[in-house]
């Protein structure tokens, strides 16, 4: 396998408005620009932390790495006026863009951590999702399915190795055995009890191995979470006309400015599910002695026919390793169900709009188009394989070696 390597992508979304100078007028007469043409540069940027894709042997990539990604991105939109006022004697005159007043400072030294939940925060919510979408455990569910087949119909386990002891009575007894009610036909019951029991076993167990290494995509979204804020950052401020002049001759009335924010937070599950035989267990002898079952289905039974299928290790033989099958599957049950993936994803986007309802300048009516800043942050949270916030430290060997057996290591 080889190994991920960890990236950092930087890039900017700088935004920039240009101002032409203002002029100066003595009467009709030009005397010059009071300032030269500047410029106006909203600052945005996108920070991106990667661990990389997975990547094997043969050059393909099978799975994604943790991944987070903060975006600031200022849209500032503008709107093209005529100013015109007097000032010590001379007539000033501005003919280009005004925005609203927003900074730098009051948006780009912001840290995408402080959007961006943390881990402790994001393990549990990726712990519901798994409980949510869980397949059912395959190993648990193999004890309870076959421990349903020795309760439910009441096998007479410890008695079966008595079965050999009255067949050999109803073998010399004869005749006059097959007439009794409580001697011959509950043998045979006894016996074909048994048989269908391990035909019914044998058949889960094959489900249960076939099905072993097959993987389950699943997937669960929570529902979106909205919030919505309004507030005063100023009780009386101009629109924007230069970056490093301010002409108190174009100043009319103050206006307000404020900020609504409105914040949505998306939360997704993705994974994929697969379990490996884990039980250590004679499994594959116990598939491989149905034969005899079978022969009782197929045959006339006499004490004579019962007697030729011994010896009677088989039937004994098939409970002693079922039970151990039942009892490894329910100590197994929390280890064999693994994720071959798991990722528990957010995306919070915060949409900052700022408005005022006049531009604040003299000889300017209406309010200025709003600017916006967006704060993006998404982040990508990869799960051990038995869940979130467990650690490959605190993994049991036995863990350890069914994802080994999996093809699932750490790298």
């Amino acid at each position: 396998m080889c190994p991920i390597e960890s990236h950092r992508k930087e890039r900017s979304y700088n935004q920039v408005v240009q101002f032409p100078p203002i002029v100066q007028y003595s009467g009709s007469t030009r005397i010059g620009n009071l300032n030269p043409v500047n410029t106006a540069t909203f600052k945005g940027r996108q920070v991106t932390d990667s661990s990389g894709h997975k990547r094997g042997r043969n050059g393909r990539y099978y799975s994604g790495g943790p991944f987070s990604t903060f975006l600031i991105k200022p849209v500032v939109s503008t709107r093209i006026v005529k100013l015109e006022g007097e000032r010590n004697g001379l007539n000033n005159k501005y003919l280009g863009p005004i925005c609203i007043p927003i900074t730098n400072s009051g948006y780009s030294g912001i840290d995408g951590s402080v959007f961006s939940s943390s881990s402790s925060y994001l393990d549990p919510i990726g712990a519901t999702a798994i409980s949510i979408v869980d397949p059912t455990n395959p190993n648990s569910q193999l004890g309870v399915d076959l421990g349903e087949i020795v309760l439910d119909r009441k096998l007479p386990i410890p008695g079966i190795p008595t079965l050999e002891r009255r067949t050999k009575l109803a073998k010399a007894a004869g005749s006059e055995y097959l007439n009794m009610e409580f001697g011959w036909k509950p043998l045979v019951d006894d016996m074909k009890n048994v048989a269908q029991s391990v035909k019914d076993g044998n058949k889960i167990m094959e489900n249960y191995q076939a099905a072993s290494g097959t993987l389950v995509h699943r997937e669960f979204a929570f529902d979106d979470i909205v919030e919505r804020s309004e507030s005063v950052v100023s009780g009386g401020t101009q629109c924007t006309y230069a970056s490093n002049a301010i002409q108190p001759a174009f100043h009319g009335t103050p206006a307000p400015l404020t900020l609504q924010s409105e914040t949505t937070i998306k939360r997704w599950f993705s994974g994929s599910f697969i379990y490996a035989d884990a039980s250590p267990t004679k499994v594959g002898e116990c598939l491989g002695i149905g034969s005899e079952a079978d022969k009782l289905f197929g045959l006339t039974l006499t004490p004579d026919t019962i007697w030729q299928l011994t010896p009677w290790s088989w039937a004994a033989d098939w409970f002693s390793n079922t039970g151990n099958v039942i009892s490894n599957a329910t100590s197994f049950g929390l280890a064999g169900l693994v994720m071959r993936y798991g990722y528990i994803m957010e995306e919070k986007s915060t949409l900052m709009t700022y408005h005022m309802p006049q531009t604040g300048l003299k000889g300017v009516s209406g309010p200025p188009p709003p600017a916006q800043v967006v704060f993006t942050t998404k982040r990508r949270r990869e799960a051990n394989p038995f869940g979130f916030g467990v650690s490959w430290e605190g993994l049991t060997p036995t863990q350890i070696a069914i994802t080994a057996a999996l093809g699932i290591t750490r790298l």
